[in-house]
């Protein structure tokens, strides 16, 4: 995710209350270093149409339904951990890094949950259009787009590298071919290994403050 806290080596958000999902961490912006899986094997699949949908809080594609109810459910709502380096949160949105959220404004004028999701339900809107993840197959977008929203934007480099072509960091047309033609199968085992590798590495590096951490995160990282 272009979060520019992301770019911090393992940066992490938040722990929540018992009344909201388990905290989650962020990655870094760059690119870690495990055992790389095999290359991803490739086959013809062909490229799916995108609509949208009408929905309470604008106008989304069904992909983008599904791999946002599935991120929004780890992020949980406002935290302010001080085990978290991405300091105050919300939904996974840093102020830190993002001062200029229109939430920030209504949450220090303390406005309830609901006046809140669809600013963070078009803050996750703006970073699946940016990696063009409705051009991606519907089996493998929202792995992707949770991998690159806790990860960084690292993680398509990384799969880049997997999938054996140039690893520009950008969804351009090369990656978004390679990701059609490719079985699914063997890039969401990746995407798997690489946010278990680096939750595993995050929680190691501090294991007396962040081991409580660990299970949601091999738990998101597996899902």
């Amino acid at each position: 995710m272009t979060l520019s806290w992301l770019r911090t080596f393992l940066g992490f958000q938040r722990s929540t209350s018992s009344s909201q999902p388990q905290a989650q961490p962020k990655g870094p912006d760059r690119s870690p270093s495990p055992t790389t899986p095999q290359p991803v094997t490739t086959s013809s699949r062909p490229a799916s149409s995108v609509q949208t949908l009408p929905t309470e809080h604008g106008l989304y594609s069904p992909g983008f339904h599904r791999a946002y109810r599935a991120t929004r459910s780890y992020e949980g709502g406002a935290s302010n951990d001080p085990d978290d380096p991405g300091g105050q949160t919300y939904a996974g949105i840093s102020r830190r890094a993002h001062p200029e959220w229109a939430g920030w404004t209504l949450i220090d004028q303390g406005a309830p949950p609901e006046k809140l999701e669809p600013l963070v339900e078009s803050f996750y809107w703006s970073l699946w259009k940016q990696y063009r993840l409705d051009d991606v197959p519907v089996d493998i977008a929202p792995k992707l787009f949770d991998c690159i929203f806790a990860l960084g934007p690292s993680v398509l480099r990384q799969l880049q590298h997997t999938l054996g072509i140039a690893e520009t960091g950008v969804m351009d047309a090369q990656t978004i071919e390679a990701l059609r033609r490719a079985d699914p199968a063997r890039v969401l085992a990746h995407l798997r290994f690489l946010q278990a590798y680096v939750y595993a590495k995050f929680v190691s590096m501090r294991p007396d403050r962040r081991m409580k951490f660990l299970r949601g995160l091999m738990l998101r990282a597996v899902a």
